[in-house]
């Protein structure tokens, strides 16, 4: 009687210490994947972020571009309109003192 007791407190302790096993690696297998899944979406994030950032560069080169060109366009009518009323200057002094 005492050695089926025996045996089934070594059945009992083995049960035990294998939830506890099971258990144990439950736990660590929850906390690689949501290492795992924390890592992957702090990759997603930095990657979105610097295509966010690439494309803001993107637009603010277009912009400049365009602020350019027109800074151009008016520096070349500025220049246009000067010279045409120089040219009118002229030739309106030309009159007055022919």
């Amino acid at each position: 009687m005492a050695e089926v007791e025996a045996n089934k407190a070594v059945e009992i302790r083995a049960a035990e210490l294998l939830r506890d096993f099971e258990k144990m690696t439950a736990i660590t297998q929850t906390e690689k994947l949501r290492a795992e899944f924390l890592s992957k979406a702090s990759v997603e994030y930095e990657a979105k972020m610097q295509q966010a950032n690439w494309e803001l560069y993107e637009k603010q080169k277009a912009t400049k571009a365009v602020l350019y060109k027109k800074e151009k366009e008016a520096e070349a009518e500025k220049i246009s309109a000067l010279s045409s009323f120089f040219a009118k200057q002229q030739l309106t002094d030309a009159e007055l003192y022919a």
